[in-house]
């Protein structure tokens, strides 16, 4: 420690008279040192805290060209009536925030607050205008409660920003948040216990990617998009928050959500569904590729209101409802040109159910899917929407059950007695059903 606070190569905070005893006001020393070390182009260190953290009570504003890194396990520890800067960033001042500036890194350091106390918004760390920013192996814990909404750390209307390898928990909203940002990266991240999501990507975000984090008992979603465009969900694992995947709008404005990858996450425990495609119009292009969902208390995935959707090579067991619904509950939304391929799916109600609401349910392709051990039946279905296709007597759904098949799916009266199939007979759909293959005619509207 004495080796590095000597370096020419860095500032130290306590240098510039910032005592890390957990009580004085550490906020003006580490405002001084943090220009210093910009202006000389030098990285600020902050030394393990004698006496457990650095106490901030006063606002610090980031300056670019920044670059802070800790002893592991330094904290700071900003009051919860710590004074708030003068520049509102999302619509509140803040007590730590970078505003219209660039390059700013930080790394293994803890930063934290308490409830106890907090009467105001803002007490929050938060990024506005930032172009490349790299955040690594840091905390964010315990900002905001329930009369004041905090994430944990905020980027807003920012480019090119990492975040890798650290933490938020017990924020009362969102652990990590990105509105209106391009070019981001959040990968090998834990984001767990906090009171809204535990990556939101919103409003407008673009070209950003989520993946390889850990998302455990968050109040609202694991993770996933709203409103935003070119984004990739994959390899997370998502264990009993309310959504493990969610792609939505929130507000009902003229954009949605498009141009979407979500594949080879794990879903586990969630609450409501386990991964949603919600209000994605023309053209979404949404795509769920080889997921795992696994105890989902509501349907396993849901998509409703959305089109040019992709649903294939998904595993989804155990789920208190459909494994996969397709539900039209707007009017104004068209939910179809949906395919559903190549997924197993297994102990839910329906393999795959369709729901009328307001709205109209248009073509829904059903490829080969393995379907078993359904409470209700394989398929509850909306024959007029559907295209049955690509089922070869190889490509059957094995159950020793007998199902039940909707009478619209079947057509005795094409091959019975030797009448002829009608025109309007594509082909034909294989089904192991009570331990027998059986052969069922299958009519496309």
């Amino acid at each position: 420690m004495t080796a590095i606070t000597s370096s020419p190569l860095v500032v130290s905070v306590m240098n510039y008279g910032a005592t890390g005893n957990g009580t004085t006001d550490d906020g003006p020393a580490i405002q001084a040192a943090a220009n210093a070390a910009a202006s000389a182009g030098l990285r600020l260190y902050f030394p393990y805290p004698p006496g457990g953290s650095y106490f901030v009570q006063t606002y610090i504003d980031i300056p670019g060209n920044s670059s802070w890194f800790g002893d592991p396990g330094t904290v700071i520890n900003i009051s919860p009536t710590c004074s708030l800067g003068p520049v509102s960033i999302g619509g509140s001042n803040r007590a730590i925030y970078a505003n219209a500036v660039s390059n700013i890194k930080l790394v293994d350091l803890v930063f934290e607050s308490s409830s106890t106390g907090l009467a105001q918004e803002g007490v929050s760390i938060a990024f506005n205008n930032v172009a490349n920013a790299v955040i690594k192996g840091c905390s964010f814990n315990n900002f905001g409660d329930s009369t004041y909404y905090a994430q944990g750390i905020v980027f807003l209307c920012s480019n090119g920003i990492l975040v890798k390898d650290s933490m938020a928990s017990g924020n009362s909203g969102d652990g990590f948040a990105f509105s209106t940002c391009t070019n981001f990266q959040f990968v090998g991240n834990d984001s767990s216990s906090n009171g809204d999501w535990g990556c939101a990507t919103t409003v407008s975000c673009n070209n950003g990617i989520v993946k390889g984090n850990i998302f455990t008992g968050n109040a609202s979603v694991a993770t996933g998009a709203d409103r935003c465009t070119n984004m990739t969900f994959s390899d997370n694992l998502c264990i009993n928050n309310a959504y493990g995947v969610r792609i939505c709008r929130y507000d009902p404005d003229t954009s949605a959500s498009q141009y979407i990858t979500v594949s080879g996450n794990i879903v586990n425990g969630a609450k409501t569904v386990g991964i949603s495609v919600e209000q994605c119009t023309s053209p979404a292009c949404v795509s769920v590729t080889g997921n795992v969902i696994a105890g989902s208390n509501g349907p396993g995935m849901n998509i409703s209101d959305s089109c040019l959707v992709t649903v294939a090579g998904n595993s989804i067991d155990s789920t208190n409802g459909a494994s996969i619904l397709i539900i039209s509950y707007t009017a104004a939304y068209e939910t179809g040109r949906i395919t559903v391929t190549g997924n197993t799916l297994s102990l839910g109600t329906y393999g795959v159910q369709q729901v009328t609401g307001p709205g109209t349910i248009t073509q829904v392709t059903i490829g080969p899917n393995n379907i078993s051990d359904m409470s209700a039946g394989f398929y509850s279905l909306l024959t007029s929407a559907n295209f049955i296709e690509f089922n070869p007597p190889g490509a059957y759904i094995d159950t020793s059950n007998p199902t039940n098949i909707p009478s619209g799916f079947t057509a005795s009266t094409a091959t019975a007695g030797g009448a002829a199939i009608p025109a309007t007979c594509s082909e034909f759909v294989y089904q192991y059903v009570g331990g027998q293959l059986r052969k069922y005619a299958v009519f496309n509207p």
